[in-house]
């Protein structure tokens, strides 16, 4: 769950990342509404809350049936309009922990680590 570097300059390491981060984001967005298309206990408003590990093996255990499904070729329906709407205006609330400064501080930490890694893997 990278976030991109706010006012980055194009072609420096932390636009090279913005680039790429959104790249990745927007994948993983359409991933998610092809999930949630065909597996709608991963919509927002059915509010199944679990702790992060049992929300992992659930997802986990929708993409193994999503890619059987594909081989044998099971089309999965698409998300209505009514769906699509609730997903995006659907806010979910952050833990306290989560905007404490100390875990902004580690989140840039591992951003910056990550950037100076591309940087490195780029020549």
């Amino acid at each position: 769950m990278m976030t991109p570097v706010d006012n980055a300059v194009e072609n420096s390491p932390e636009g090279r990342y913005n680039y790429l981060q959104k790249r990745a984001c927007c994948t993983i967005e359409r991933t998610f509404g092809v999930l949630k298309g065909r597996w709608r206990c991963l919509l927002a408003a059915r509010e199944l809350h679990y702790c992060p590990e049992t929300a992992g093996k659930i997802i986990l255990a929708c993409c193994v049936l999503h890619n059987m499904c594909i081989r044998a070729g099971i089309e999965g329906p698409e998300l209505t309009e009514e769906e699509h709407q609730s997903e995006r205006t659907r806010q979910v609330p952050f833990e306290t922990a989560a905007s404490s400064t100390q875990a902004l501080q580690a989140g840039r930490r591992a951003r910056n680590s990550l950037i100076q890694m591309l940087e490195r893997n780029r020549r």
